[in-house]
């Protein structure tokens, strides 16, 4: 059985990412991750061929024949891999460096800093040693 991924910082459950198909002729994608189509299937696994993921819910239709007007279809994506929103990413974030923790990007900029801090002691010693 596949487990819904959870947040790294809070523990709930990663929202999943949700496209939504429209049928018919007069079908017209409005919206974000929406999409229409020519076709007026007439089953669940023919949405499911034409959209290629899983069918959370239809709309049926029943005039002159049977056929889907709208569905919602899941192709396993999630919002983000580790967290269930930005808020909890800058949380663990934070929690992560309180404990010392830090990129390789961080300890070189921090090796760069502490070598011209040195580097300006130095000058300064020997600036000293000269004018005694």
């Amino acid at each position: 059985m596949n487990y819904r991924p959870l947040c790294r910082n809070c523990g709930r459950t990663i929202h999943r990412v949700f496209r939504y198909l429209h049928f018919g002729q007069r079908a017209a994608a409005r919206y974000h991750r929406s999409w229409s189509f020519q076709d007026f299937p007439d089953s669940i696994a023919e949405v499911e061929r034409l959209a290629e993921g899983t069918v959370l819910s239809v709309e049926w239709v029943s005039d002159i024949e049977h056929w889907i007007k709208r569905a919602v279809v899941w192709d396993g994506e999630y919002t983000s891999p580790y967290f269930c929103g930005r808020g909890c990413a800058q949380l663990f974030g934070y929690h992560q460096a309180a404990t010392g923790a830090a990129t390789d990007m961080h300890a070189e900029a921090v090796m760069r800093q502490r070598a011209k801090l040195d580097e300006q002691q130095l000058r300064r010693r020997r600036k000293a040693r000269r004018s005694a």
